[in-house]
Order: structure tokens, then C-alpha cells, then sequence
């Protein structure tokens, strides 16, 4: 090991953000430093430990570190100094008193004595005492001390600043908690305040104030101001698990402001949290506490029975002790209270007072607070009782069984159903019975990979086949084996052909050519043939119309209206569904087949039929308790009722999926979330939408996923941002999400994000704007046959260009112009001429200006755009005055104000000029008469 490949992992440690890499280097470093027994380098490395153990709150790692570190340069203080580089034992010394009174293991004595040796070392060394005072307000605000708080708050106060102070961020938060913990709430907002006007910011700040400000913020009725505040301090702290006392701060939010559902997605996403770190009970009561307020406001709100998950993990039996199965809300609110009291104690205990089972009181009284701040896009999912269903008592109910079992996946369940249902012996005269058993457990042997168990059960099935004098359809299977139950694949084509060619020559059973033909027809339907499918299907249907009882006839018409959907004859499959639906059908079965008729429903634009179907399924799965259905059905059933614009209705069915999808540890989890997240978007649900998204681009990033789906979630979640107003997460989603997309080469996703971005900077009026959609449009005309997204590139660089003076733009305008023309899109026509008028004007060409934007105003009109054709003709009016040309824009705006009838405010401001324009004139009779019209 070389000095020099240590010196390199602290380049690299130093150029990380605190976290799980960045700690993994460390360690590495460390452990190179150790087997070279180089102190100095091992001591530098230590220090790098103690603070990414602080920042991550890995208590147990920082202590450890720091005493080592003390211990060293306690040894020989010139070989170890106090500081290395940026990194400074006596800063570090402030986190200690701190860290030890988090937790009631660490005696008073013992918090006392690190304070005052702290004090000692900072006068030895020299420097200023505000670290030292900070850190007895801190300990003295923590353990509840006011009096002693009060003393170290005015001495602080007095202390000149030095470079051992806190920052201003770090000091405001810390006095603010405490005014506002001693009722103080007034001069505790002014605080908050002071933060948020001068956006100070550190590493944990801002988003432990906007925390710590939440409830003083609504007390004061300050309602958007606090629920901005815990949208962002939210996003700022969920990725790091060592914030677990700030997501307390936001679960009491969400309790008292009636957003209890969004509060308990919140507490499943963290609770896991609460086991970070074992040595910060501190950070543990808060948590508690929030648990509990939390978990009433659920019980309040008729949701006792919600369950909690991730609350029954191993990690957490010490907190909230065993339990039998999922907690419900109720049971773990009374385990978070108890657990609560418990440290509460043992804190009261360690302090000499009752002050911590006084902060209990508190948080209880909670439950008398309420404020509304309703957060859009969370809401309580149904329960889904676990489905325990007797078992059958005879063949038929055994094979209902086995069928429903292999309907839903469940292979080896399946067959052992079968084989129940033959062990249980058939009815006189019910050999179809033992023949449909045989074949059901034949399937599921098949579908479950044992093809060996498989022949052998054919062989009995064939046996039963000649009992019953079903000859042909047993020379059939003897001659074809495992074809006709499963194994069928197009290799076979050419031998199942011949075989269906011999049944016909020798005029074989109808059921038996009509099984040969669905076979094949599946064959060539999983293949892609599907006009030849359709032919084989359509034969087997006439065939069994022979025999109209035959059990063969729902295979059949499954098999047509799948064959008729893919050969886009979509009313007929539709026909043959509802045909189907009128038989007897397991209930698995008869999923499936609601599943396809709300497919072919919605494709249809039957949006109503298509729903009944959807939820027909989701319901006829739920009572099966077969997850994966559900979650198919709850997708398409949310699809259907996006379509139909029941957006609400909508992000609940879709929620219900990703839910069922995760208890059901589908692989396709993080593909329904992102679903999820893009339909919150579209239903206008940001602040849920973020969320989520958020969460999906982790797991992107955690799995390595490739650089084409983080962008594509990127994108939405910039989306998200931009309408929920934060500009800035929006701008950075964006500008990541265009990298991505170029690193994946797909040129169209980079131009669909570079036009975002610059809309962004656009309505900022930022002038980067230009270059951002400079690089849209580069990246438009790299990606094909895009004529569309080439145009709205175009477009907005035409119009970004002339916004900022640049005549160049016009260029742009005219390319779509002609365009527009080619394909002889009118609207877009007069759009785009309306933007050049508006060009133009941003020019100070107005004379040009105004004819253009009148033909724009013909345009629409003639595009039956009435408002568009109106608020042209404003803007050709407006540009006539400031040309001095009143009389041409009176009529002008006459035309416009008759246009704009259904928009009252741009028609009221459309007749107030055309009055001043009037006025203007010296005709101040007809001005009257102008203005008068407003009121009537």
C-alpha cells in the first residue's frame, strides 16, 4: 500500500455527499491506513468517519471514531493536531455532549463532565467560547431544562461569534425550536422567517426548521405557508434515514391538518427508521410521540383496522414488542404511546424531573388540534380480507377448484386439487368428470415443468378416455402426447395438421376435430397468424355446434374473441364474450374474461361497459384472493377511468395496484409506481405525484437502472415539480433528465425535456431559455420522422429568440409556417401567426405586426377558435393605439369584445380601452355608451 493510493480515497471520500458510498470508501481507507500502521493516515481517516457518521447517524461509529481520535491526540498532539486540513477535532467535540444526551444510557455526570472538558480543551486551544455555549443551549433545550436554557441562550447571546459558531441557519432553527417549545410562538416564527426570507441553508437546514415551524405556522393560520413548508422540507429529508425526528415533525402535520392517509403512507414509508440508530432515543421519542398522534388521527377518522406496514419487522419488537401478524392502526398507536412513556420515563428518570411524561401530555393534546390543509392524492385503500374458502367435498367441487387454481398461476396447488378431486371418486355416469380432472392436473404438471409426471397422468387420462367411448379423441392423444393438454408450440404445426386432415377423412368426433382445430389455431395465434388462427377457431365453433353441452365451448369462444380482437374485428369479439359470460364459468375463468371484454370495451370508447367488466374481474380476483389479478384489473380499471377523466376515482384504483403489487412482490413493482406517479400528474395531484416519483428514481438509482427509465421518470417528476410551483426541483429533474436521455440516444425523450426546460426558463423570463431550446431543436432534428416535435421545437425557439431581441427567430416562426401550411394544419397556421405577430410586436415592428395578427384572428375564426380569434384581434387593436391609429382600433376592438363574450375578463378589459380609445378620439358620448356595457 502507497501513501499516495490512501490520498486518493480522500480525494475521492471528499467529493461525496455523506452516505453509503461515501462511508464504504472511508472504511476502505481505513483499512489500508491500519495495515501500513500509518497513524497519521488512519487518524485522517477517522476524522473523516466521525463526520460522516454524524451526518448519516451512525451514533455507535461516531463515538467510537471520536474517542480514538481524542485518544491519539491526546497521545502526541503535534503528530495528531486538532486540525487536518477541514477537518477539526475541537468542532467535532460539539457533537459530543449531544450525542451522549440522546440517550438515557449516559448519565447526567457524565453529559456534564464532556461539556466541561470541552470547555477546557476550547480555552487551551485558544479559541472563541461559542461552540461551547451552543452546546449547553442545546443540551439544556434537549433535556427540557428552561432555566438553564434561558442562561446559556443569553450568554450565547453575549458571546462574540468566532469560527466555532453554528451557522446562521443551524442558530436560528435551534432558538426558534426553543421559543416556540416555551410558547414564545411569535418571536419563534420571526425566527423561521428569517430563515426562509434569507434562504439559509447547511447541511441539515433548511428542512429541520420548515419542520419545527409546521405547527407554529398553523397556529397562526399561516395554512399555505406551513403546507409549502412541509412539502419541501419532506422532499429535502426523506432520502436519509438519520432524519427520522424531521418526519416525526411532518406526521404531526399530517394529523392535525386531516391528512391522515397521506400521514400513514408516510409512517409506512419511515418506520423502519426507527431502528437506525439504537443510541438516538431521543430521535426515537419524538418519533413515538408522532406515532402515536398519528396513528388516533387514523382511528379518528374510521380507520381503526388500517393496517401498518413494516410495522411487524424483526427491528422493531424492541420498541413496540411481539405481535401476532400485521399491526393494525389501533393496536400500534396504544404500542407507540407505551413505548413512548417508556423513554419518557427513563429520560425523567436520567434528568431528576417529569418533563419528558409532560412533552407526552403534549403530544396528546394534539388530538384537540385541527386544521384544514387537505393535500391532494392520498386516501385510505380498502381492506382485502384474507380469503379462507372450505374445502370442496366432492369431484366436481375439486375440479372447479384445480381449474381456478391453475387460472391464477398456482401450479402445484392445482394439482394436488386435481388429484383430491380423483381421490374423492366420481358420480355414476360423470366420467367427463374423471377426464376434465385428468386434464387439469395434466396442465398444471405441464405448466409447472414436470412433463415426465405429466405423460405418465395422460396415460390414465387415456385409459378413462376408452371407458367412456371417447376412441378418437384417445387415438388422438395417444398419437399427438402432451400436445393437446399444453405443450403445443409451432414446431408442431405440420404433425397437428395432418392429424386434424386424418380426424376429417375418417369423420372423427366433432369434439375431437374441434379441440384439434383450437390447438392449432392457438399455435398460430401465439405466433402472430392471427387470420389463420381465426379460421381454425371459427371451425372448431361450428364443430361444436353439433354439441351444444360440450365443455369445450368456453376454451372456444375464448379463443374467437381473442382471434377476432387481434384481427381488430373488435365488435364481434365483444359478441363473443358476452356469449361466453353466459355459461357456467369457474371463477378465475370468468375473470379472464371480464378482464378482455373491459379491454375490448375501452378500445371501443364504451368506457361505462368496459368499467362494469374491470371491476367485475377486480372483484371476482379479490374474492380469490389472487393478487396479480388485481393488480391487472385495478390497472386497467384505473386506465379506463382516466380516460373517462374520473381522475380520482382513478389514482384510488391505481394506488390499490401498486399496493397489491408489492404484498405480492411482483417484479413489475417500480413500473406500476412510476405509473402511478405520471397519473397523479395527469390528474393534477403534484405534490403526490412527487412523491412517488421520487421514490421510483431512488429505486432506479439503488438498481441501476438503465439511463433511458431514470430520464423517462425524470421527466414526470419534473413535470410534478413545475406544477406544483417549484420551479427550481423542476429545473434540476429536467436538466438531469436531458442527460440521461442523450446518454440512452433516444433523441426524442431529450427533446420532449429540453422543451420543458426551456418553457421553464421561458415563463422566468431567463434568456438561457434560447439555449436550452437550441439544443431541443438540435436533438428534434437528429430523431426522424418527428414532424410534430419538430415543429414545438421550432416554435418555441422562434419565439424565445424574438422575446430577447434576436430577430432570428422569425426564421424559426417561418420554417413552421411552412410546415403548417404543407400538411395544412389551419389551426396551427393561425397559431403560429399569431406568435409572429407577437414576435414582431417583442421587435418593435409594429406596423408588420398588426396585419399578421389580424390574419391570425382570421385564422382561427375560420379554425372555429373564437377566444383565440378575439385575443388576436386585442392584440392588433392594442398595437394600432400605440401607433397612434385610434379610428382603425376602434372597430378593432369592437370585433374582439363581440369574440370574447365568454371570457369576462378579457372582454372588460377589452371595453375599457376601447372607452379610453374612444375618449382619445374626442367622442366621449360613444365612450360612455362602451363603458356602460360592462355593467349590463
Amino acid at each position: 500500500m502507497s501513501r499516495s493510493a490512501v490520498l486518493e480515497l480522500f480525494t475521492q471520500i471528499d467529493g461525496l455527499p455523506f452516505g453509503a458510498a461515501e462511508r464504504a470508501l472511508i472504511d476502505r481507507a481505513i483499512a489500508l491506513a491500519e495495515e501500513a500502521d500509518d497513524g497519521v493516515l488512519a487518524y485522517e481517516a477517522r476524522l473523516r468517519l466521525t463526520a460522516s457518521a454524524k451526518m448519516t447517524g451512525d451514533t455507535d461509529a461516531m463515538l467510537a471514531s471520536f474517542g480514538w481520535c481524542l485518544g491519539m491526540h491526546d497521545s502526541d498532539p503535534a503528530l495528531y493536531p486538532l486540525r487536518v486540513g477541514e477537518l477539526d477535532l475541537l468542532w467535532q467535540f460539539k457533537w459530543m455532549a449531544g450525542t451522549l444526551g440522546a440517550s438515557p444510557l449516559f448519565p447526567r455526570a457524565e453529559i456534564d463532565a464532556v461539556l466541561e472538558e470541552m470547555e477546557t480543551r476550547y480555552r487551551r486551544a485558544g479559541v472563541g467560547l461559542s461552540g461551547v455555549l451552543q452546546a449547553r443551549f442545546d443540551d439544556a433545550v434537549d433535556n427540557l431544562d428552561e432555566a438553564a436554557a434561558d442562561s446559556a441562550r443569553a450568554a450565547l447571546r453575549r458571546e462574540p461569534r468566532d469560527e466555532y459558531s453554528h451557522c446562521d441557519a443551524c442558530v436560528r432553527s435551534e432558538d426558534a425550536a426553543y421559543l416556540a417549545s416555551v410558547g414564545r410562538e411569535a418571536e419563534a416564527l420571526a425566527r423561521f422567517d428569517e430563515i426562509v426570507d434569507q434562504n439559509l441553508s447547511c447541511g441539515e437546514e433548511p428542512e429541520t426548521a420548515l419542520s419545527r415551524a409546521l405547527l407554529p405556522w398553523l397556529r397562526a393560520g399561516e395554512f399555505e405557508t406551513a403546507k409549502a413548508a412541509h412539502l419541501r422540507s419532506y422532499r429535502l429529508a426523506r432520502p436519509r434515514a438519520d432524519t427520522i425526528g424531521i418526519i416525526a415533525n411532518h406526521l404531526v402535520f399530517c394529523a392535525v391538518t386531516g391528512n391522515e392517509a397521506r400521514g400513514l403512507m408516510l409512517l409506512e414509508r419511515h418506520i423502519g427508521w426507527l431502528a437506525h440508530d439504537s443510541l438516538n432515543a431521543r430521535a426515537h421519542f419524538a418519533a413515538l410521540r408522532s406515532f402515536g398522534v398519528l396513528l388516533d388521527a387514523v382511528v379518528r377518522s374510521g380507520h381503526a383496522e388500517a393496517t401498518v406496514r413494516g410495522a411487524d419487522s424483526d427491528e422493531l419488537v424492541p420498541f413496540f414488542g411481539a405481535h401476532d401478524g400485521e399491526w393494525t392502526a389501533a393496536e400500534l398507536a396504544v404500542a407507540s404511546w407505551a413505548a413512548a412513556e417508556r423513554l419518557a420515563h427513563a429520560f425523567d428518570e436520567r434528568n431528576g424531573n417529569d418533563r419528558h411524561m409532560r412533552r407526552v401530555a403534549e403530544s396528546r393534546a394534539l388530538a384537540d388540534e385541527h386544521f384544514d390543509v387537505p393535500i391532494q392524492g392520498e386516501g385510505f385503500l380498502p381492506s382485502i380480507p384474507t380469503v379462507v374458502e372450505a374445502d370442496p367435498v366432492d369431484a366436481p367441487g375439486w375440479l372447479v377448484r384445480a381449474r381456478e387454481l391453475l387460472g391464477m398461476g398456482v401450479y402445484g396447488d392445482s394439482a394436488a386439487a386435481a388429484r383430491r378431486g380423483l381421490e374423492a371418486g366420481v358420480p355414476a355416469r360423470a366420467d367427463r368428470i374423471r377426464s376434465s380432472l385428468y386434464a387439469a392436473l395434466i396442465q398444471a404438471l405441464i405448466s409447472a415443468g414436470e412433463l415426465d409426471e405429466a405423460a405418465a397422468r395422460q396415460v390414465d387420462r387415456i385409459v378413462v378416455l376408452r371407458e367412456m367411448g371417447w376412441d378418437d379423441q384417445a387415438d388422438v392423444e395417444v398419437v399427438l402426447g402432451l400436445i393437446m393438454l399444453g405443450t403445443a408450440a409451432d414446431d408442431d404445426t405440420h404433425v397437428l395438421e395432418m392429424t386434424l386432415q386424418a380426424a376429417d377423412a375418417r369423420d372423427a368426433n366433432s369434439e375431437t376435430r374441434a379441440d384439434l382445430a383450437l390447438t392449432l389455431g392457438s399455435v398460430h395465434l401465439q405466433e402472430g397468424r392471427a387470420e389463420e388462427a381465426l379460421a381454425l377457431v371459427r371451425r372448431a365453433v361450428e364443430l361444436l355446434e353439433k354439441t351444444p353441452d360440450s365443455p369445450a365451448w368456453p376454451s372456444a369462444l375464448m379463443f374467437l374473441a381473442h382471434a377476432l380482437a387481434r384481427t381488430d374485428e373488435l365488435p364481434d369479439a365483444a359478441e363473443a364474450l358476452d356469449r361466453l359470460l353466459e355459461f357456467e364459468l369457474d371463477r378465475a375463468f370468468r375473470a379472464t374474461a371480464q378482464h378482455l371484454r373491459a379491454q375490448l370495451a375501452g378500445a371501443g370508447g364504451d368506457i361505462d361497459t368496459g368499467l362494469t367488466a374491470a371491476e367485475s374481474a377486480l372483484a371476482l380476483w379479490t374474492r380469490l384472493g389472487h393478487r396479480s389479478g388485481m393488480v391487472d384489473a385495478a390497472v386497467l380499471s384505473a386506465s379506463l377511468l382516466r380516460d373517462a377523466a374520473r381522475y380520482d376515482e382513478a389514482v384510488t384504483r391505481w394506488r390499490l395496484a401498486v399496493r397489491e403489487a408489492e404484498l405480492a412482490e411482483r417484479p413489475d413493482v417500480d413500473g406500476l409506481r412510476f405509473g402511478l406517479g405520471r397519473l397523479l400528474v395527469q390528474a393534477g395531484q403534484a405534490e403526490a405525484a412527487a412523491d412517488v416519483l421520487a421514490d421510483v428514481y431512488a429505486a432506479e438509482i439503488d438498481s441501476e437502472a438503465k439511463p433511458g427509465a431514470r430520464a423517462e421518470t425524470l421527466f414526470w417528476l419534473g413535470q410534478a415539480h413545475r406544477q406544483g410551483d417549484d420551479g427550481a426541483a423542476a429545473y434540476g429533474a429536467w436538466s438531469r433528465a436531458i442527460e440521461l436521455y442523450t446518454e440512452a440516444g433516444d433523441p426524442i425523450g431529450a427533446t420532449h425535456a429540453g422543451i420543458a426546460l426551456g418553457g421553464l426558463l421561458f415563463s422566468y423570463d431567463d434568456e438561457e431559455s434560447v439555449s436550452v431550446f437550441e439544443a431541443a431543436l438540435s436533438s428534434a432534428r437528429s430523431a426522424g420522422d418527428e414532424l410534430q416535435l419538430l415543429v414545438e421545437a421550432l416554435h418555441s425557439l422562434g419565439r424565445a429568440r424574438c422575446r430577447f431581441g434576436d430577430e432570428a427567430g422569425l426564421v424559426e416562426l417561418d420554417e413552421v409556417l411552412a410546415i403548417a401550411r404543407a400538411e395544412e394544419a389551419d389551426w396551427l397556421v393561425a397559431d403560429v401567426t399569431d406568435s409572429k405577430a407577437r414576435a414582431l410586436q417583442q421587435l418593435d415592428r409594429l406596423a408588420e405586426a398588426v396585419p399578421v395578427a389580424l390574419s391570425a384572428a382570421d385564422g382561427y375564426a375560420a379554425s372555429d377558435d373564437t377566444v383565440a380569434a378575439g385575443l388576436a384581434e386585442l392584440l392588433a387593436a392594442r398595437m394600432l393605439v400605440t401607433l397612434n391609429n385610434g379610428e382603425a382600433a376602434v372597430a378593432i376592438y369592437r370585433g374582439a369584445i363581440e369574440r370574447l363574450a365568454e371570457v369576462p375578463q378579457a372582454r372588460v378589459s377589452a371595453t375599457l380601452e376601447l372607452g379610453d380609445t374612444l375618449e382619445q378620439l374626442g367622442r366621449p358620448a360613444e365612450a360612455a355608451q362602451a363603458r356602460a356595457t360592462i355593467d349590463g
